[in-house]
C-alpha cells in the first residue's frame, strides 16, 4: 500500500514538474532557425541611409523596399544610425518597432556602440522577428557575428503589425549589457572588445531574406524611439 501511494506521489509529481514554464525562453531550435542563423552569419551587411525614411515625428524612422538588387543568396542585412551617445557613460537605447509585411522569420531591431576598434568597423546588434524570436550579436568589417543565437521568447508579441520594445542598458559595475523586450529583462551579455562610448553611433537595422517577394511586396517596418522612463 505504501509502495502504490509513493509511485501515485511521484507521477503527480513528474506531471506538475512537466507542466510548469520556469524560463521565458524555449531553446528548442527547429532546423529552419538554424538554416536563418546560418544565413544571417553569411549575409552582406550595408549602411543604406536613404531606405529608412523619417515621418511625422522626429522619433518615427521608416524602412521600405521592394528592389530587387537586395536579394542575395544568403540574404542582405541593412542599417542605419541616427543618434549619437554623447556621454562618456552607456546612454539607454529604448524603441518600439513592428514589420508591416516582409518574409516573418527575418530579423529587424537596433544597432549600437558603431565605432572603429583596431581600424576595423564595430557594432552590436539585438533583434527580433515576427515569429517571437530574437538574436544578439555583433558587426565587425561587415560581417555577423552570433553573440546569442536565435532564442524563442513570450514576451514577445508575435505577428505583422504588433509593436515589441527592446531596450538595452548596460551596467557600470559588471560590465555587462541587458536586453529587455517589452520590460522584461530576457539576456545579459559582455564582450570581449574595449569598446568606448562617448560619440559612437545608434540606430536600426533590417534583414532582407532572400525569399521575398520583390518587386510585388514590400519589407517594410516601423521604428519608434520610446520614452525612456
Amino acid at each position: 500500500m505504501i509502495k502504490k501511494s509513493f509511485i501515485k506521489v511521484l507521477i503527480c509529481l513528474s506531471v506538475f514538474i512537466s507542466s510548469c514554464t520556469l524560463e521565458p525562453f524555449d531553446s528548442k531550435k527547429e532546423a529552419f532557425g538554424n538554416q536563418v542563423q546560418e544565413e544571417i552569419e553569411e549575409t552582406v551587411v550595408e549602411e543604406v541611409n536613404e531606405l529608412f525614411s523619417n515621418e511625422s515625428d522626429d522619433r518615427i524612422f521608416v524602412f521600405e523596399t521592394n528592389d530587387t538588387k537586395y536579394l542575395k543568396n544568403s540574404g542582405y542585412t541593412i542599417w542605419t544610425t541616427n543618434k549619437t551617445n554623447i556621454s562618456s557613460s552607456f546612454e539607454t537605447i529604448n524603441c518600439e518597432m513592428y514589420k508591416s509585411s516582409g518574409k516573418k522569420e527575418a530579423g529587424f531591431g537596433v544597432v549600437f556602440c558603431q565605432q572603429k576598434i583596431n581600424e576595423k568597423e564595430f557594432m552590436l546588434c539585438v533583434m527580433i522577428n515576427t515569429d517571437g524570436q530574437y538574436i544578439i550579436g555583433n558587426v565587425v568589417n561587415g560581417k555577423f557575428q552570433t553573440i546569442e543565437g536565435w532564442e524563442s521568447c513570450t514576451f514577445l508579441k508575435k505577428g505583422y503589425g504588433v509593436n515589441n520594445q527592446i531596450c538595452i542598458f548596460f551596467d557600470e559595475e559588471t560590465q555587462y549589457f541587458s536586453v529587455k523586450i517589452n520590460e522584461e529583462i530576457v539576456s545579459k551579455f559582455k564582450v570581449n572588445e574595449d569598446i568606448n562610448f562617448e560619440n559612437t553611433k545608434s540606430g536600426y537595422v533590417v534583414v532582407i531574406s532572400n525569399l521575398e517577394s520583390f518587386p510585388q511586396k514590400k519589407v517594410r517596418v516601423v521604428f519608434n524611439d520610446a520614452e525612456i522612463k
